[in-house]
C-alpha cells in the first residue's frame, strides 16, 4: 500500500522531491560548465522556468548551501587550484570569475581563513 502524501508533495503526478533533485542537478551542471560566469538567482530561475524561491529552497534542501554560496565555494576551489599550480593571485582571481581583486581576496579569506597570497606561499 502506498503511503499517503499530503497535497502539494506532487506536481503533475511527479514527487516534488524528484523535481527538486533533477532541477538541482541541472543547476550544478550549469555551474560546472561555466563557473566563472556571473549568475543571479533570478536568471537561473528564469532559465529553468521555476520561481526564484522554489529554486532557492530546492537547492538548499539538496545541497545545504544557497546557489550563490555553492558557486562562490566552487570559484574559490578553482582559485586554489590555480594558486597551487604557481600562477599569480591576479590570474587566480580572473580565472575564478572575480572582477574585483579586493572582493576576491575578501571571499577567499572567508572560505579558507587565509589570504590568497598566504595560501599560495604555503602550497606552491
Amino acid at each position: 500500500m502506498r503511503e499517503e502524501k499530503h497535497e502539494g508533495e506532487y506536481y503533475g503526478g511527479i514527487p516534488v522531491a524528484r523535481i527538486e533533485e533533477l532541477l538541482v542537478r541541472a543547476v550544478r551542471k550549469r555551474f560546472s560548465d561555466c563557473a566563472d560566469t556571473p549568475c543571479t538567482l533570478d536568471a537561473l530561475a528564469n532559465e529553468f522556468d521555476v520561481s526564484p524561491l522554489f529554486l532557492l529552497h530546492a537547492f538548499v534542501r539538496q545541497v545545504g548551501l544557497s546557489p550563490d554560496a555553492y558557486l562562490e565555494r566552487k570559484r574559490i576551489r578553482l582559485a586554489m587550484h590555480v594558486l597551487k599550480r604557481g600562477d599569480s593571485v591576479s590570474k587566480a582571481c580572473v580565472q575564478a570569475g572575480f572582477d574585483d581583486p579586493t572582493q576576491f581576496k575578501r571571499v577567499f579569506e572567508q572560505w579558507t581563513g587565509i589570504p590568497p597570497n598566504v595560501y599560495q606561499a604555503l602550497v606552491a
